[in-house]
């Protein structure tokens, strides 16, 4: 979207200062709907206005011109509606704070869910060692009833019980 600025100025050869051209209505671009403006430029739009009319009158600018380009910003307020920019503006920037607000919660979520993560695999190798400590007391169990069999089946064993 292009932006037409709405005071251009002129360097008059013979003057060292910079003096603004007229302006008409012909120069002023027709408004868009007000759902293809941008906010930030209704803002921009409304301190332009004040700070142009002041600086105009500071810099000696004639009346007729100050009124003529008053005109014309009066017509581009009926086109817009600058209240309903002004609250889109401030939606935007706490549209905008909700958003930082919600990117450093998603944040702290992502931390905790790498500590979550880590402690996830401590776990499972907490659980890895458990697991292999029961196969072993399960061998060494195997084991020793397999043993306590083999001494009870030995004929040593039997010859000393009869004795």
């Amino acid at each position: 979207m292009t932006v037409t600025p709405i005071m251009t100025k002129k360097q008059d050869p013979h003057v060292t200062t910079t003096i603004p051209t007229r302006i008409t209505l012909d120069d002023v671009v027709e408004a868009k709907p007000l759902q293809s403006v941008p906010t930030t430029i209704g803002n921009l739009f409304v301190n332009l206005l004040k700070d142009w009319v002041q600086e105009s009158i500071l810099n000696g600018i004639k009346v007729e011109e100050t009124f003529s380009a008053t005109k014309i910003i009066t017509k581009i307020e009926e086109l817009v509606d600058i209240p309903r920019l002004r609250l889109l503006s401030s939606q935007d920037s706490a549209y905008n704070s909700e958003i930082a607000h919600m990117e450093d919660k998603l944040k702290e979520l992502s931390i905790k869910a790498l500590e979550l993560e880590l402690k996830e695999k401590e776990i499972l190798r907490e659980e890895e060692r458990l697991r292999k400590m029961r196969e072993d007391l399960m061998d060494h169990k195997q084991k020793l009833v397999t043993t306590e069999r083999e001494l009870r089946t030995s004929p040593n064993l039997k010859r000393k019980e009869k004795e």
